[in-house]
């Protein structure tokens, strides 16, 4: 038996004559093939959309196995909130699932939206934009993460070694203090 992620679709491998992993596609609950095991690796689907990557280069395939958006990219994410990250010669950006780039390639690093925000990172400092791409927190920490559900809207961050907390206006928290 397969792993099911959302009774929706897990990843599968085409495993060569001396047991090794070929290639990797997707099934569905009924074990029917969406993506056929023709890739070097494949994200499970979110938002109607799996990441998957062949020979080093990125893209994505609908629930039917078509490739809706182009591979080329050197990192996807997963869509969140009708946007993934994506990365090309070392710099990450957004794309919506057209393809079109909606928050320009000008991160060094990136995370997916969670609750209408995404963690960023530029000269390896850490902040959060929001979909539009306007930065709320500026990349000031060493780490940020953003959990609102469990800190009541507040990021956690690192800076300088130290442990604290910013809210989405820039209040900081720092509970040793």
């Amino acid at each position: 038996a397969y792993p099911f992620f959302d009774n929706f679709a897990t990843s599968v491998a085409d495993i060569d004559e001396e047991g090794l992993i070929n290639k990797y596609g997707l099934i569905d609950i009924s074990g029917r093939e969406l993506v056929p095991c023709i890739y070097d690796n494949v994200h499970p689907f979110q938002e109607g959309m799996a990441g998957v990557e062949l020979n080093e280069k990125s893209g994505f395939v609908d629930d039917a196995g078509r490739i809706v958006i182009p591979i080329g990219y050197d990192t996807v994410g997963f869509f969140s909130e009708g946007i993934a990250y994506v990365s090309v010669n070392g710099k990450f950006g957004y794309i919506d699932k057209k393809g079109a780039v909606v928050i320009p390639f000008i991160y060094d690093d990136a995370s997916d939206f969670y609750f209408g925000f995404a963690t960023v990172r530029i000269n390896g400092k850490e902040g959060l934009i929001d979909k539009t791409g306007r930065m709320v927190i500026p990349c000031r920490y060493d780490k940020l993460i953003w959990y609102p559900i469990y800190n009541k809207g507040y990021a956690t961050v690192r800076l300088n070694g130290r442990k604290g907390y910013v809210d989405l206006f820039g209040n900081e928290i720092w509970p040793e203090e």
